[in-house]
C-alpha cells in the first residue's frame, strides 16, 4: 500500500504545478526553454547534494549512460508539454498523459520482463478510460480529433515513459538514493545541452533579467514542487512495478477537473474552465471510472 501512497502523493504535486505552470507561462513568462533550463539546474544541485551526504558510487559505465541520458530525457519533455498547455487547457492536456502507461508497459515488458495481473490489467483499461473521458467535452463524432497539442502530448509521454523505465532498471540495481541522484544529474545535463543552443544564453539573460521577485519566488515554488512530484513518484517505483505506478497517473486527471472548477469558480482570472452541466455530469462518471480502476490494481 506504501507505494500507492507515494505514487498517488506524486499526482497531487504534478497537479498543482501544472496550473502553476499555465500560470507562469501564459502570464510570466513566455521562454520556455528558459523554465526547462531552470528546472534541469536545480535538480542538478539536489543530486549534488545526495552525492555529499550518500557519497559517489560507481555505476557500471552502461548504467551510468543510461540513468543520465534518462534524467536528461525527462528534462527534454517538458518542451512539448509547455507548448501544448498554451494552446490548450489543462483538462484537455494533461489526461494524454495517461498514454504514459501504454508505453510504460510496453516499454518495461520489452526490457524489464514486468507483467500485470489479469485484475490489474482490467484496472489499467478503467483508469485509461475514465482519463480520457475526463479530457472531453462532449460526445460525439469530433470528440477524438487530433490537435497539434495531442502531438506534443504523446512526444512528452513516449520521453517520460523512457525515463521512467530507464530509472526502475537502474534502481533495481542500485537502489533508490543513487540511482535518483545520478538521474537529476542527468537532468542538470539536459539543461546543459538546452543552454548551449545557439543564441539561448542571450534569450535567458533577457527573460530572467524581466522577471519581478514575486514571479521568480513562485518559479522557485514550482520547481520544488515538481522535485517533490519526482521524488515521490521515482520512490514508489522503487517499490512497485513501473507500469503499475505509471498507471496511478490516471489521478491525475481526477485532480485537474476538481483544482481546475475550484479556480473557475474562486480565481477566473487564472483558469477558467467549462462548468456546463452535462459536462460535470461526464465528468464525475469519469472520475469514477478512475476511482474503480486505482481499487483493482491495489487488490
Amino acid at each position: 500500500m506504501s507505494w500507492l501512497v507515494y505514487a498517488i502523493g506524486a499526482q497531487f504535486f504534478y497537479t498543482i504545478s501544472t496550473f502553476v505552470d499555465r500560470f507562469l507561462i501564459e502570464k510570466r513568462v513566455n521562454d520556455t526553454v528558459t523554465l526547462t533550463i531552470l528546472s534541469g539546474s536545480v535538480s542538478f544541485v539536489i543530486g549534488l547534494a545526495v552525492f555529499a551526504f550518500q557519497g559517489l558510487p560507481l555505476f557500471s559505465v552502461g548504467q551510468t549512460i543510461l540513468i543520465i541520458l534518462g534524467g536528461a530525457i525527462i528534462e527534454f519533455a517538458f518542451l512539448p508539454y509547455y507548448k501544448a498547455i498554451l494552446m490548450d487547457d489543462p483538462s484537455r492536456v494533461v489526461p494524454i498523459y495517461q498514454t504514459i502507461p501504454l508505453f510504460v508497459l510496453a516499454l518495461s515488458f520489452i526490457f524489464i520482463g514486468e507483467t500485470l495481473t489479469p485484475v490489474q490489467a482490467g484496472g489499467f483499461a478503467l483508469i485509461l478510460v475514465g482519463s480520457f473521458v475526463l479530457a472531453l467535452k462532449k460526445l460525439g463524432m469530433g470528440v477524438f480529433r487530433l490537435r497539434k497539442s495531442f502531438w506534443l502530448m504523446i512526444a512528452s509521454s513516449l520521453m517520460v515513459a523512457i525515463a521512467l523505465v530507464v530509472f526502475k532498471f537502474v534502481v533495481d540495481i542500485q537502489g533508490f538514493w543513487d540511482t535518483l541522484a545520478y538521474e537529476f544529474i542527468g537532468a542538470g545535463f539536459g539543461a546543459l545541452i538546452l543552454f548551449s543552443l545557439p543564441g539561448q544564453f542571450s534569450k535567458m539573460k533577457g527573460t530572467l533579467k524581466g522577471v519581478a521577485g514575486k514571479t521568480a519566488a513562485v518559479i522557485g515554488a514550482n520547481e520544488l514542487l515538481w522535485i517533490a512530484a519526482r521524488l515521490s513518484s521515482f520512490f514508489a517505483s522503487s517499490l512497485a512495478p513501473v507500469s503499475l505506478v505509471a498507471i496511478v497517473g490516471g489521478v491525475q486527471p481526477l485532480l485537474i477537473f476538481l483544482g481546475g472548477t475550484f479556480l473557475s469558480i474562486w480565481f477566473p482570472n487564472i483558469l477558467k474552465e467549462d462548468l456546463d452541466g452535462s459536462v460535470v455530469k461526464l465528468k464525475i462518471a469519469a472520475i469514477i471510472l478512475v476511482f474503480f480502476g486505482v481499487w483493482l490494481i491495489n487488490i
